[in-house]
């Protein structure tokens, strides 16, 4: 198994763990809680967008869409969560600078309970955003920028084809561009049309137009004549 594959596997996988467990602690926290407690919601909010957006990259883009997605949008995805999980990290962390204030309260037992599960929230919303900036990161170095340097910028927004987990692009793109392609090509054809005028015109040599006569020019009737005598 190819390096790249093993990796998207690994990314993929324990970003999609890590989601469900986000998932599992925020409604934790907002079953503890009772009501909706924002950034609880939040996090809770950002591993279900996750969870589609895993979806999304491992099971419509290789068995939907036949491993064809637009590098712009896998480039925005992976963007955007890589922002909502450093948010969400930042908010839940906020909470637990707290947590040794909350047992003076009369309800130790209940402050104490929230407060480990937004301590492990922390943890795996940390977790999370260095998982997305990896991959941003491998996806920006071996698909973004080379598919830009081959083929432009605007061809971002086109379906382009990756292997499994949208991390890396699939074809070896061209180091050489669409326009030097298209120059080459013009200069060849006129290269080619030139060389057939050329030929068409060519007037041929005068040597081409000497006939030499049969007998040295000498006529058939003098020759039997000398035979004769």
């Amino acid at each position: 198994m190819h390096w790249k594959q093993i990796t998207t596997y690994a990314i993929r996988g324990t970003q999609f763990a890590f989601a469900v467990i986000d998932l599992g602690l925020a409604a934790g926290i907002l079953a503890k809680w009772g009501t909706n407690f924002d950034r609880a919601t939040y996090a809770l909010v950002v591993g279900i967008l996750n969870l589609l957006y895993i979806g999304y990259a491992e099971g419509l883009v290789p068995f939907v869409f036949k491993n064809q997605a637009p590098s712009f949008l896998i480039l925005v995805c992976e963007s955007i969560f890589t922002i909502f999980y450093l948010a969400a990290m930042g908010a839940v962390a906020d909470v637990t600078n707290g947590c040794d204030a909350w047992g003076g309260f009369g309800y130790h037992s209940f402050w104490n309970d929230v407060c480990k599960l937004f301590q492990a929230l922390t943890a795996f919303t940390l977790l999370n955003w260095l998982l997305f900036i990896a991959s941003l990161v491998l996806f920006i170095i071996y698909s973004f920028i080379p598919e830009v340097k081959a083929y432009g910028f605007k061809h971002s927004f086109q379906n382009s084809t990756f292997e499994f987990g949208v991390i890396f692009a699939k074809q070896i793109v061209s180091e050489v561009t669409p326009a030097d392609a298209n120059a080459a090509t013009e200069n060849q054809n006129e290269e080619d049309a030139s060389a057939g005028d050329k030929e068409e015109h060519e007037e041929p040599s005068a040597e081409d137009d000497v006939v030499v006569p049969a007998n040295n020019g000498i006529p058939e009737t003098n020759l039997e004549e000398d035979k004769t005598a």
